[in-house]
C-alpha cells in the first residue's frame, strides 16, 4: 500500500473511500458501483492507486492511474 492510494470496501452494509493516510477522508455511499466511481476518479485526479475490496475485505481490484500534471 502506498500514502495516497484510495481504497474502496465495505463496513456495515455501506461502501466507503479512504484515502491512505488522510483517515478524515471518508466519502460513504449505498450502492457499491457509486463507490467506485468516486474512487476511480479520486485516484485518477491525485495519480495515485484505486484499491476495490470484496465483500470479505480481499483485495479484488487494483488500477493505477498517473497524474496528468506536469
Amino acid at each position: 500500500m502506498s500514502e495516497g492510494d484510495v481504497h474502496t470496501f465495505n463496513y456495515a452494509g455501506r461502501w466507503f473511500n479512504e484515502i491512505e493516510g488522510a483517515p478524515a477522508s471518508k466519502h460513504s455511499a449505498v450502492q457499491q458501483a457509486e463507490a467506485e466511481n468516486v474512487g476511480r476518479e479520486l485516484a485518477m485526479s491525485r495519480g495515485v492507486a484505486h484499491v476495490i475490496h470484496a465483500i470479505d475485505g480481499t483485495e479484488s481490484e487494483r488500477r493505477l492511474y498517473e497524474s496528468t500534471e506536469r
